[in-house]
């Protein structure tokens, strides 16, 4: 079945190909009404904040929308402009929307709104789809990757989607390309106060101790993209006997693991997984003196947040997927490659050329080793005295 669909789709993209036509240039004062289409996680989301604030800065009076995963549209709530959202619009593929009849049906939803301009920054596993639904919307002006040999070739404006260039930094420059003048290009977070009240309660912040915030989880691909739990389990008791820091354990519902409470009996250790809202998640990133964490959207709220971190990586490319240089305070820790595949879940559809996920693995980084980095960063905080105030 999943053959005959590929087929078709590849018919259905040669048949738009022979009557696809270029769109003329972008006329601000013709955009009255946007579509923003973000079909990935949180970590998605908050790399398309900057985007989102250069479509409110060249289009002020447009009315502006979100179609996005329903798990991942809690992390608008940490958009600085969230209030000028008009709609937000929750697209289930692999749910609700599943259905043939049922993504027609919201394809003919999307038409009755008359989009002037769709922003599509679209990739890897499902953009195909993604693309042709925003195409049948009947918008004008579609601004997207091109995609590899897919249907990227249905947007008006479009850029080549790059191993080497951070994907904030490239979702930025589809709008460039589309002739909008660009102003920020950093993520910026909003993050309610009663929520940092919260974490600063939650966590005792102000004492002496040291305050590490942990994500030992992810929420796709997760074998290609945890560091062992075994290995968080070491570290976390380490920290807290011989660093005398507190630990704040982070996670979402569905990333629940009993054994860290089961094998740590500290008071030390705070397991909030699954327990608090990603507002006041990234309130404990913000106040925490260092996060560590996989390849994920805490990760991103980290960065985000000006938090010291150590961000632990296997198959994915730091380089691509965070935002910011590394940095003395920006630290990432590569798995080794044991191959010369360039294997890589970021770019494209995710298809290694090899089922083997040890080829660059992620327990050749060592529980010494994120020791040592921790111990390196601690020095880094005290030496140049960086707190709170500091990344405010």
């Amino acid at each position: 079945m999943r053959n005959i669909i590929k087929i078709i789709v590849s018919l259905l993209l040669k048949c738009m190909l022979v009557f696809h036509k270029e769109k003329p240039t972008i006329r601000a004062s013709f955009i009255k009404n946007i579509l923003v289409v973000q079909t990935g996680g949180i970590g998605d989301i908050l790399r398309i904040f900057p985007a989102l604030e250069t479509l409110f800065e060249n289009f002020p009076e447009a009315s502006i929308s979100i179609l996005a995963f329903p798990h991942a549209t809690k992390a608008f709530q940490l958009f600085p402009r969230k209030q000028h959202i008009s709609e937000i619009i929750r697209y289930d593929p692999e749910g609700i929307h599943k259905s043939f009849m049922k993504r027609i049906a919201l394809i003919l939803f999307l038409r009755k709104k008359k989009y002037d301009l769709v922003y599509v920054p679209a990739r890897g596993k499902g953009t195909n789809g993604t693309l042709i639904m925003v195409y049948l919307t009947g918008s004008p002006h579609r601004i997207g990757f091109d995609g590899d040999g897919g249907a990227g070739f249905l947007n008006t404006v479009r850029l080549s989607f790059k191993r080497d260039i951070p994907i904030t930094e490239q979702n930025i420059l589809l709008l460039e390309a589309a002739g909008l003048k660009i102003k920020n290009k950093g993520i910026r977070l909003s993050i309610p106060e009663e929520d940092m009240n919260f974490a600063e309660h939650l966590t005792g912040k102000g004492s002496s101790s040291f305050l590490i915030s942990v994500h030992p989880g992810a929420m796709w691909n997760t074998s290609y993209r945890c560091w062992p739990i075994e290995n968080y389990l070491l570290l976390i008791k380490t920290l807290i006997n011989e660093l005398q820091a507190r630990v704040v354990i982070l996670g979402g519902k569905e990333e629940n693991d009993e054994r860290f409470t089961r094998s740590i009996h500290s008071s030390d250790l705070i397991d909030v997984i699954g327990k608090v809202t990603l507002p006041q998640l990234a309130a404990i990133i913000k106040v925490s003196d260092i996060f560590i964490g996989n390849d994920s959207g805490p990760l991103h709220i980290a960065e985000a947040a000006g938090t010291p971190y150590i961000g632990i990586f296997g198959h994915t490319i730091p380089r691509q997927v965070l935002s910011c240089p590394p940095g003395p305070l920006r630290i990432r820790l590569l798995g080794k490659l044991s191959c010369s595949n360039n294997c890589y879940t970021h770019h494209g559809a995710f298809n290694p050329a090899c089922k083997d996920i040890r080829c660059r693995s992620l327990d050749t980084i060592s529980v010494d080793e994120v020791l040592d980095t921790v111990n390196r960063l601690v020095t880094t905080i005290r030496k140049e005295g960086v707190s709170l105030a500091d990344r405010n």
